[in-house]
């Protein structure tokens, strides 16, 4: 497959793993200790106070994933009445989170202040990082305090919105550059009113990138921008730490967008930022020790065991975290079907659930049995996704 090719692959693979890959966007890390003996300023209390919130989430995964009734009433009492997150209000996110979520036993969730901001008919007001340790996520949250208590309000924003460095190596490719995921709910109020997305920072081709709505789903719709040969190098390794990234909700149309004139703006309805640790790995610097392999020996597509479950460990690059899997393959009326791993940490695999699926189906001419792709996250927050093919 070509890099174009493997590119709108990857498009259709991010849509698959919403909930494995980031649902916000900035850094990352756990807000450390302090010493007894001092005391704390007031940033370092609410910073301290606001783990403690989270420490409740957690306990109630230290031993198995809640049942739903435990964490519904978690949520009628630790989130904001005027939560809003990626155009999800308390309830629906709620609900998200029950249907969608894999999170399991042992889950952890750190948060570290960002800034304080406006409070508004609030006491106190936060940015947060908020990280989830079981699998893999990031996102950027409000902390808001009541006069009383804290209070999660979510992220404020009409629409889910991500950028993340990445690069890819294998199945006859490799490249560097970015992902951007955009996602949404088509129902939600404000979202017919604007008709594009507007991405600016360092290191984009011409500074910007320009997505069109015409419709708006409820997942994360994964956007590659490749580059495959290092013709965008000194760009790349231009690219400042904790580069800042903003996205913009533009009334006009993608096309019109293009044609505006240097000293013309776009109208922007809402607009939302993005931090990057750091940016992609320039194309000159790629190794192929920055990307997780799987373990020999491996299986040939005869040995996946399709109508039970497949493992297939992996060895990851120390400092690495495992990130998401997705296994294509042929299936009964289709050219393609997509099955989402999960990693599991005793065996340093990931395992598929594939006791429904039916892998009989004869790909098409030229085409593989099975392709796999799967990824670590480095210590910046960086994708280094592998790509490999089953004949």
């Amino acid at each position: 497959m070509t890099t174009k090719q493997v590119a709108h692959v990857f498009g259709i693979v991010l849509v698959m793993v919403t909930l494995i890959l980031p649902a916000g966007c900035g850094g990352g890390g756990s807000s450390g200790g302090s010493d007894s003996t001092k005391a704390l300023t007031e940033e370092e209390a609410d910073a301290q106070a606001i783990n403690e919130f989270w420490d409740s989430l957690e306990s109630l995964y230290k031993t198995a994933a809640p049942s739903d009734e435990a964490v519904r009433e978690w949520f009628e009492s630790h989130a904001a009445d005027d939560f809003l997150d990626a155009g999800s209000c308390r309830e629906e996110w709620h609900n998200d989170w029950l249907t969608d979520n894999d999170l399991g036993a042992g889950t952890t969730f750190s948060a570290t202040v960002i800034e304080g901001v406006a409070s508004g008919q609030y006491a106190k007001v936060y940015k947060i990082n908020l990280r989830i340790d079981n699998g893999w996520e990031n996102m950027e949250t409000y902390m808001v305090h009541d006069g009383t208590k804290w209070l999660w309000q979510g992220n404020q924003a009409l629409i889910r919105y991500d950028i993340a460095a990445q690069a890819a190596m294998g199945s006859g490719v490799q490249f560097t550059g970015f992902v951007i995921r955009l996602g949404g709910n088509n129902g939600l109020v404000g979202l017919d009113q604007f008709k594009s997305v507007l991405v600016t920072g360092p290191g984009l081709p011409d500074g910007r990138a320009i997505f069109f709505l015409e419709a708006f789903d409820d997942y994360f719709k994964g956007n590659v921008i490749p580059f495959d040969d290092g013709g965008y190098d000194s760009q790349l390794s231009a690219i400042p730490d904790n580069a800042q990234y903003t996205f913009s909700l533009c009334l006009e149309t993608e096309s019109e967008l293009k044609q505006l004139k240097e000293d013309e703006s776009p109208v922007v309805l809402e607009s939302y930022q993005c931090t990057l640790k750091k940016g992609p790995v320039p194309f000159r610097d790629l190794t192929s020790g920055m990307f997780a392999q799987l373990t020999p020996p491996t299986p040939d597509f005869s040995e996946l065991d399709f109508g039970g479950t497949i493992t297939l460990p992996v060895s990851a690059p120390d400092g690495t975290t495992p990130g998401w899997a997705v296994l294509l393959a042929p299936n009964s009326g289709t050219n393609k079907q997509e099955l989402v791993g999960s990693f599991d940490a005793g065996s340093s695999s990931f395992v598929f659930d594939a006791t429904e699926f039916d892998a009989t189906e004869e790909p098409l001419p030229d085409e593989p049995r099975a392709v796999l792709y799967f990824s670590v996250i480095d210590a910046y927050d960086r994708e280094f996704v592998t790509g490999w093919t089953f004949q």
